[in-house]
């Protein structure tokens, strides 16, 4: 319950402790005081009575004695009066029922007035002749207590409302600031860096709007250094200084990974782009026209590939370009030489075009990755011979794979997929995730598999360019978020989280975001324990629209995760954009970690920054024991690869 709520909830009842006590103060002693009033009232009665009926008693004359008391009864404040003689015969009694006229029958209950009956002898001298008994009448004192307890009550009742009223208005007005200060804290929570504007009145406010303030300013600026540091270090040992793409190193541990990798990459060509005579150009034109034609010429490529994907671009060696096209055959390999060369002939004003340079490109298809020395190996054979054939050329070549079963091809795959999806039989597998910090629950990722005809199960890296290019995204993203909660559903009493992957084209789409709104909605206590992870490329190239659609989602229980992250200059910005629970390290980063000095500093300053931020950082493709033992020590929190599990 807010503050702002609590107080006033507080005053009222002090007010009305307060109220209570006044009004039983004030009643009782007037009670005490009416009751009092009444016993001296029957007391100067009876005395009275006692003297005056002296006279009739002795001269036996009852009928005066009669008149008399009937005379003072009838005046209306007695509830009884009576003559007794010395035998304590009742010779003359007059009473009434003592009801208080206008006045509640509870008030009545719940106050009784005491007005015991007062005594006086009648006497003859020294002789006793009888007794008389007066007993007041309470119905005018219930009257008088009445009006007291109303006359107290609106006085301060009246009053206190008002100190109630002022109170409260003074407090709003003193805790409104308390307002934009929490709101200040929940954004500094949510990596949202803002500032108070306006200083509040209140000395102790003031002291916390400061310090709030100066909080917000040096937790941003920390952050913002740790951000540049990590970009500075992913940049000078990741990425090609002069052009901005990513060096040899980067593409080498990608390539590595994808050939020990299921899940991410299984087929495509890979070019290499040579531009010719570079040596000679450089000779004659000096080494600042030799940069300025290198980065020219990884300009055009960037212009080339910006709206595809995937594509990946790298500087390999001096003046030699690599570019991988995920899922690419020989007839699209053929395409890809031609654009290559293309783009990069193109005159322009101080480019490649000064000197002798020319293009050459060799590229290299797979159809099953499993060695990216020989994917190498292939694309410079294949650049060999498109230099034999002269400068403008390019040569396709297939990867030979060992010998051994060909893997099924992509009509098979096809006929696989296309059977799956419309008998709703797609199996999911669960790899565990290893928490490398006490006190989190047991979470899983649930990788998804399609069942060839043999029985085997082609994992994501097969099946995932078919999806994409077929539009299948929608159906096979709605099968497996069906699945993981119905996994969830089986262990009710669970507290284990479950992530499962999702394309951001399907996001993209009104009709699945409904539909994945109304599942979760059925299960709000399942959508709790689901973890939604997006990969980071594809995220951040649509990370603008999204936001308004990841924002909905998770306010109704899952939380938001990004895969493969790192590769991405502008990735770090996602940390503070969207609320996630984990960032997960691409693989290529984790594998040979042992051996990689600029890698481990890598991800320990990743990890520093995502924890600054509150988000967990899990590593991916851990493979031995010695990448599991560094990870913790480097700040990593979690732990996935086939040391650690495979997906059963």
């Amino acid at each position: 319950m807010r503050l702002s709520r609590i107080v006033p909830l507080c005053l009222g009842l002090v007010f009305l402790m307060l109220f209570a006590g006044i009004i039983t103060v004030a009643v009782a002693n007037s009670r005490q005081y009416l009751e009092a009033q009444l016993q001296t009232h029957a007391q100067d009665t009876a005395t009275f009575l006692g003297v005056a009926l002296s006279t009739s008693a002795r001269g036996g004359d009852v009928a005066t004695a009669e008149a008399l008391l009937s005379a003072v009864f009838d005046r209306g404040y007695y509830r009884e009066i009576t003559l007794k003689n010395n035998a304590g015969q009742v010779l003359i009694t007059r009473s009434q029922m003592p009801l208080a006229a206008d006045v509640p029958h509870w008030f009545v209950e719940a106050l009784p007035l005491k007005a015991p009956a007062a005594l006086a002898l009648v006497m003859d001298g020294w002789r006793q002749l009888g007794q008389i008994e007066v007993a007041s009448h309470t119905g005018q004192a219930y009257v008088a207590l009445w009006h007291i307890a109303l006359q107290a009550g609106a006085l301060v009742g009246g009053v206190s409302l008002a100190a109630f009223v002022l109170a409260v208005a003074a407090l709003h007005l003193a805790l409104s600031p308390l307002r934009p200060m929490t709101r200040l804290a929940e954004d500094i929570s949510r990596r949202r860096f803002g500032r108070l504007p306006q200083v509040p009145w209140a000395l102790e406010l003031r002291v916390v709007t400061r310090a709030l303030n100066d909080m917000s300013v040096k937790v941003e600026a920390m952050l913002a250094h740790q951000t540049r540091a990590a970009h500075t270090m992913r940049k000078q040992a990741y990425e090609d200084e002069l052009t901005g793409l990513p060096n040899r190193r980067s593409l080498m541990d990608r390539l590595q990974h994808w050939a020990r990798s299921e899940e991410e990459f299984r087929a495509g060509a890979l070019a290499l782009v040579e531009l010719s005579g570079f040596g000679a150009f450089n000779a004659r034109f000096g080494r600042k026209a030799g940069d300025a034609v290198l980065r020219e010429a990884a300009a055009r490529l960037r212009a080339l590939f910006q709206d595809a994907e995937p594509v990946i671009l790298a500087r390999a060696n001096g003046a030699e370009f690599a570019v991988i096209v995920a899922d690419a055959d020989p007839v699209q390999a053929e395409a890809l030489g031609a654009r290559i060369v293309g783009a990069l002939a193109v005159p322009e004003r101080g480019g490649i075009h000064q000197g002798p340079i020319a293009v050459c490109v060799g590229i290299a298809c797979t159809t099953s990755l499993s060695s990216a020395t020989l994917w190498l190996a292939a694309a410079d054979g294949a650049l060999l011979r498109a230099h034999d054939r002269g400068a403008g050329y390019w040569q396709v070549e297939a990867v030979r794979e060992q010998a051994g079963a060909a893997p099924p091809g992509a009509e098979q795959w096809r006929a696989a997929l296309d059977t799956a999806l419309r008998a709703r039989a797609l199996v999911l597998q669960i790899q565990p995730i290893r928490w490398l910090v006490p006190g989190l629950p047991e979470h899983g990722e649930a990788l998804a598999r399609v069942a060839a005809g043999d029985g085997t199960l082609l994992p994501a890296g097969l099946f995932m360019p078919l999806v994409r290019e077929g539009g299948l995204a929608r159906e096979l993203d709605q099968q497996v978020c069906t699945q993981a909660l119905a996994r969830l559903r089986a262990r009710p009493e669970g507290t284990e989280t479950l992530a499962i992957n999702l394309c951001v084209a399907s996001l993209e789409q009104a009709d699945f975001v409904t539909w994945l709104q109304a599942s979760l909605q059925a299960s709000p206590g399942l959508a709790r324990r689901l973890i939604i992870e997006l990969p980071e490329r594809e995220l951040l190239r649509e990370v603008a629209r999204l936001e308004p659609v990841l924002a909905r989602i998770a306010a109704l229980g899952p939380r938001w995760a990004v895969d493969r992250f790192g590769h991405e200059a502008a990735a770090l910005a996602l940390l503070r954009r969207i609320d996630l629970a984990y960032i997960k390290i691409d693989g290529s980063y984790i594998r040979g970690l042992p051996e990689n000095a600029d890698g481990r500093f890598f991800v320990q300053t990743l990890a520093g920054v995502a924890h600054g931020l509150g988000v967990l950082v899990v590593a991916e493709s851990v493979e031995s024991a010695a990448e599991l033992d560094l990870l913790a020590g480097l700040g990593v929190d979690a732990a996935q690869g086939h040391h650690i599990g495979r997906p059963a």
